[in-house]
C-alpha cells in the first residue's frame, strides 16, 4: 500500500506542481466556495450540504456530497488538522478547540486525478453541556422521580429543561424527572446555543436477576434471585432447552453447556436476562502445566501453558470442576502489553489416550470483557464479552502429538471455559500397539519387541514394514530388534494408510555424553550468552525427535521425524561466532533414509549455498563474515527431508 501511495503521490506531483505552487495558500477566511481547490477544471457538480460547522468538543455532524452523477465519481474525505477535528465519510468528529478544513475531493471511479474539491470550516469551541446521566429508567412501582443535573461550560449559565413526550415522562425546571406511564421519553436541556440530552425508559415495574451469571450443578436444582418485582404476566425461558429447564425461578440442570434465561414481561416492557453455566458434579483440582499431554498416561486431562513466563501473568494455577475451567490471565505480551513473539496462554486437551477417533466439540466460554483467541489452531476471532459457543469437528492426534483440542488467548481477563466433546467414532487407518518406544543395548529383555497393526473394521490387514535406519534398528513381522545407539523411524503401510513407531535405542552400561541443543530462533542465537553455540529450530511443519551435540562441538546427530511438506516445513541448524569477522564452518553429511537430502546453507555477508543432494556432494566449507551489531541471521544448515543425520563440523574463526 505504501508503494501505491509513493507512485500517487509522485504523479500528482509531476502532472500538478506549476499549478499548485501558485495557488498552495489558501485564506482560510474565505468561504469554501471561494476557496475550493481545482485541479483540472472539471465541474462535476460537486456540493455539500454545509460550508461552515461550529461544533463542540466530543460533537458530531454529518455533511453530505453529491455530484451530477454519484455512480461515476468517487469522494474522499480529509481534515487539515486531525487534532481539532477528524472525518469519516463526512461524519465529523470534534477532538480539540481550534479551526480545521475539512476537504472533500471528487474523482472519477478508478481515477487518481482530483476533479473538483469542496472546503468546510470547522470551528471547535470547548463551550458544551454536560447532563449526569444520558440513559436512565424510571419504576412507576418504586419511586417515580429521577434527579438530572447538567454542567454548563459557558458564558450563559441560563438553561431550560424540556421532554419531548410528557405524558411518560416531564422534567421540572430543576432536573427532576417524573414518569408517568410506561414508554420512552427524551430530555433536553439547553441555553438557547448549546444542549445535551437523556433517553428516559418508563417501566411498570423494573426488575432485574441480582447475578448476571450463575453456575449449576447437575442433580442439584438452582433458585434464581431478582431485584424488584415483575408483573403477573412475566415468563421465565432458556434459549437452550436441552442443557436445564425452569419454571417459577428453578432451574433443574440437565446436562453441561451454557445458555441464556430470560424473564420477560410485557406489561413492564423487561427482558431481563443472566447467563446460565451448567457443569458436572465434581471437585475442583488444579491443572496441570506443560506444552504437551501425556494422554497415554493422562487421558482427558487438561494442561495449560505459558509459553513465556517472563511476559504472561495468570493470577493463580486454572482449576477445572466437573469440566468448568476457571482462568484469570493477567497479562499477555511483553510489559507494555504488545503481542510479540509467543507471548500467550494455552489450554490443550487431548480426549482419548491411543488417538485416532472422531470428535463434536462445543466449546462454551464466558469472557467478562472482549476477548482475541484461537481455537483448535484457526485463525485470531475477537468474541464479545459474556457467553459464546463455538461448534466445532476434529480428530483426535496420536498420544505424542500436541493435543487437538487447543485454545490460545491473546488476550487478558477473566474466563470461564466449558468444553463438552461427543465421540463421534473411530478413524478409520492404521494404528500401530506403539508410537514411541525405547530399547537398551544393555539388556536382552529390551532389545526387541514387537508391533501390531490394526484397522478399524478389517481383521488381519496386510501390512509391509520398513526402518528408516537398519543401522540402528531393524524390523521384520513388526518384530524390531535394536542394533547400535541411534534413532530410528519403523514406518508401517497397509494399502493407502501408513503410520510410525520411533524407536530410540539406549545403551545403558555406556553413558551418553552428548548434550541436548536447545531451540532457538536468530535472535537468540545472536544474543551474547549463546553465541559459540549450536541451537536448532524446527519450522511449521517439520519435527524433529533428537538433536544431540558431542561434548567437544563437533558432531551434531540429528533426526527429523516428519514433514508436511509445506513451504515453511525445514528444520534449521544455527550458529553464531563468539568473535566477529571472517568464520569458516567445515562439514561433513552422513545421511540415512529414503528421501533425496537437500540443504540451504546461509551465513552474514555471504552468498547462500544450495546442496541438491547430499549423499553426492556431502562435504565442504562455507565461508561468512560475522557482525554481531548486525540485526541478521548468522549462520544455518537448512534441512527439509525426514530420515537421520551425523554431522561433522569444525568452526574456525579470524578475529576483527
Amino acid at each position: 500500500m505504501k508503494k501505491t501511495k509513493a507512485i500517487i503521490f509522485s504523479s500528482l506531483f509531476a502532472l500538478t506542481f506549476g499549478g499548485i505552487l501558485t495557488s498552495c495558500k489558501v485564506d482560510r477566511g474565505e468561504t469554501a466556495e471561494s476557496s475550493k481547490q481545482n485541479i483540472g477544471n472539471t465541474d462535476v457538480g460537486l456540493t455539500v450540504s454545509k460550508n461552515q460547522v461550529t461544533l463542540n468538543v466530543g460533537q458530531e455532524e454529518t455533511i453530505t456530497a453529491t455530484t451530477n452523477d454519484d455512480s461515476l465519481y468517487t469522494l474522499s474525505w480529509t481534515s487539515s488538522d486531525k487534532n481539532i477535528a477528524k472525518v469519516r465519510n463526512g461524519v465529523i468528529t470534534a477532538i480539540g478547540e481550534g479551526e480545521a478544513v475539512i476537504t472533500v475531493k471528487a474523482r472519477k471511479n478508478k481515477s487518481i486525478t482530483v476533479l473538483q474539491t469542496k472546503e468546510i470550516k470547522v470551528l471547535v469551541t470547548s463551550h458544551s453541556i454536560k447532563l449526569s446521566e444520558t440513559e436512565i429508567i424510571i419504576s412507576l412501582s418504586d419511586a417515580n422521580t429521577h434527579q438530572l443535573s447538567a454542567t454548563v461550560n459557558d458564558d450563559n449559565k441560563n438553561v431550560t429543561w424540556f421532554s419531548d413526550h410528557e405524558e411518560i415522562a416531564s422534567v421540572s425546571q430543576t432536573g427532576l424527572v417524573t414518569g408517568h406511564k410506561r414508554g420512552k421519553a427524551t430530555i433536553t436541556v439547553t441555553n438557547g446555543t448549546l444542549s445535551a440530552s437523556c433517553l428516559v425508559t418508563v417501566r411498570t415495574n423494573d426488575f432485574s436477576f441480582i447475578q448476571k451469571k450463575v453456575i449449576a450443578t447437575i442433580g442439584t436444582n438452582l433458585t434464581l434471585e431478582l431485584k424488584g418485582v415483575p408483573s403477573a404476566d412475566a415468563v421465565y425461558s432458556i434459549d437452550d432447552e436441552t442443557i436445564a429447564s425452569i419454571k417459577d425461578g428453578v432451574v433443574t440442570p440437565k446436562k453441561a453447556g451454557m445458555s441464556t434465561i430470560h424473564l420477560i414481561s410485557n406489561e413492564d416492557g423487561v427482558d431481563a436476562t443472566c447467563v446460565l453455566i451448567v457443569k458436572e458434579a465434581g471437585d475442583p483440582e488444579e491443572l496441570m502445566a506443560g506444552k504437551k499431554i501425556d494422554s497415554a498416561n493422562n487421558p482427558k486431562k487438561w494442561v495449560y501453558l505459558c509459553e513465556n513466563e517472563e511476559n504472561v501473568k495468570i493470577e493463580s494455577v486454572p482449576t477445572i470442576e466437573g469440566g468448568l475451567i476457571n482462568v484469570n490471565i493477567l497479562r499477555v505480551g511483553d510489559a507494555n502489553g504488545n503481542l510479540v513473539g509467543s507471548n500467550f496462554f494455552y489450554l490443550r486437551y487431548q480426549p482419548d489416550a491411543t488417538g485416532g477417533y472422531s470428535y463434536k466439540e462445543t466449546l462454551y466460554f464466558y469472557a467478562e470483557k472482549e476477548a482475541k483467541l484461537s481455537i483448535n489452531g484457526g485463525s485470531d476471532i475477537d468474541y464479545p464479552a459474556g457467553l459464546n459457543k463455538v461448534e466445532l469437528d476434529f480428530e483426535s492426534s496420536d498420544p505424542s502429538d500436541t493435543a487437538p483440542s487447543s485454545i490460545k488467548f491473546k488476550c487478558t481477563g477473566k474466563f470461564d471455559v466449558l468444553p463438552v466433546f461427543e465421540e463421534i467414532g473411530e478413524v478409520k487407518r492404521l494404528y500401530l500397539s506403539e508410537k514411541k518406544k525405547t530399547l537398551d543395548l544393555a539388556d536382552e529383555s529390551k532389545k526387541e519387541f514387537t508391533l501390531t497393526a490394526r484397522i478399524p473394521g478389517e481383521d488381519n490387514p496386510v501390512v509391509e514394514w520398513s526402518s528408516n535406519n537398519e543401522k540402528v534398528a531393524k524390523v521384520e513381522n513388526g518384530k524390531v530388534t535394536a542394533l547400535s545407539v541411534g534413532v530410528a523411524t519403523i514406518t508401517a503401510i497397509s494399502g493407502s494408510f501408513s503410520t510410525s513407531c520411533e524407536v530410540n535405542v539406549i545403551n545403558s552400561e555406556v553413558e551418553d555424553t552428548r548434550i541436548n541443543l536447545t531451540s532457538g530462533n536468530n535472535a537468540t542465537v545472536l544474543q551474547n550468552e549463546n553465541r559459540g553455540k549450536w541451537f536448532y529450530f524446527d519450522g511449521k511443519g517439520s519435527k524433529t525427535s533428537e538433536r544431540k551435540i558431542s561434548e567437544d562441538g563437533k558432531t551434531i546427530d540429528f533426526v527429523i521425524k516428519s514433514n508436511n511438506g509445506g513451504t515453511e516445513a525445514y528444520s534449521y541448524l544455527r550458529y553464531a561466532p563468539k568473535e566477529d569477522g571472517t568464520t569458516i564452518v567445515t562439514y561433513k553429511f552422513e545421511y540415512i533414509g529414503k528421501e533425496t537430502p537437500s540443504v540451504t546453507i546461509t551465513g552474514q555477508n555471504a552468498e547462500k549455498k544450495d546442496i541438491s543432494d547430499l549423499t553426492k556432494e556431502a562435504e565442504g566449507t562455507y565461508t561468512f563474515n560475522f557482525d554481531s551489531s548486525a540485526d541478521a541471521k548468522p549462520f544455518q544448515f537448512k534441512l527439509k527431508a525426514v530420515g537421520s543425520y551425523k554431522i561433522n563440523v569444525d568452526v574456525s574463526a579470524s578475529a576483527k
